[in-house]
């Protein structure tokens, strides 16, 4: 298990299974594992497994996201893959635009009707520059469209997003120079540099 949220009144948390001749938490995980997996509980000690799918890569790297009456599951699996929840037992996926699935999702968070995900640019000071040369940060009020927000300044790689009484703050480093920067956003759409 990498994440635990709490959502409608019960405990969720998500890892992955890779059984390795061991017994799978899930059948669908026997013949390859799966990544992610989900797990639930009433209290926080008992938990069941209740959901998989196999994975796609081999980073297991997943992200519950409680709000708006909706669980959002983030993966990165040498990318990023969404799932959404409004009940914790039907999962669907959600079709991701290209340039936010390529990259990995390293955190989200949600605040003031917005969910925001913050993604690391892999593929920064190498020969694709298809993604740009900065960490990226998306936005969405309903966790299955989603807008890239535009980050000002040069380059950046970022290291933490949070929502605060105001809006979101974002805080990385410039690739250049390595000067630590935070940025604010009052809507999780518009940022400002503030160092």
């Amino acid at each position: 298990m990498t994440t635990t949220v709490r959502f409608d009144g019960r405990f969720y948390a998500a890892g992955a299974d890779i059984p390795a001749g061991a017994t799978p938490v899930l059948k669908a995980c026997a013949s390859q594992g799966c990544n992610p997996v989900v797990w639930t509980s009433a209290n926080g000690t008992r938990w069941t497994a209740t959901w998989g799918t196999p994975p796609t890569g081999s980073i297991a790297a997943e992200l519950l996201v409680a709000g708006g009456g909706t669980l959002l599951l983030f993966n990165d699996d040498e990318g990023t893959r969404l799932w959404s929840t409004t009940n914790g037992t039907i999962w669907g996926a959600v079709a991701l635009p290209e340039d936010m699935s390529a990259l990995g999702v390293r955190d989200a968070v949600f605040g003031h009707g917005h969910y925001l995900a913050m993604l690391n640019n892999k593929y920064a000071g190498g020969p694709n520059t298809a993604y740009g040369e900065s960490d990226a940060v998306w936005m969405s009020a309903d966790g299955h469209s989603w807008v890239h927000d535009t980050v000002p300044g040069p380059p950046a790689t970022f290291n933490s997003l949070s929502v605060y009484s105001a809006g979101f703050r974002l805080v990385g480093v410039r690739r250049q120079t390595g000067t630590v920067t935070m940025w604010t956003s009052a809507n999780g759409i518009t940022w400002k540099v503030k160092r």
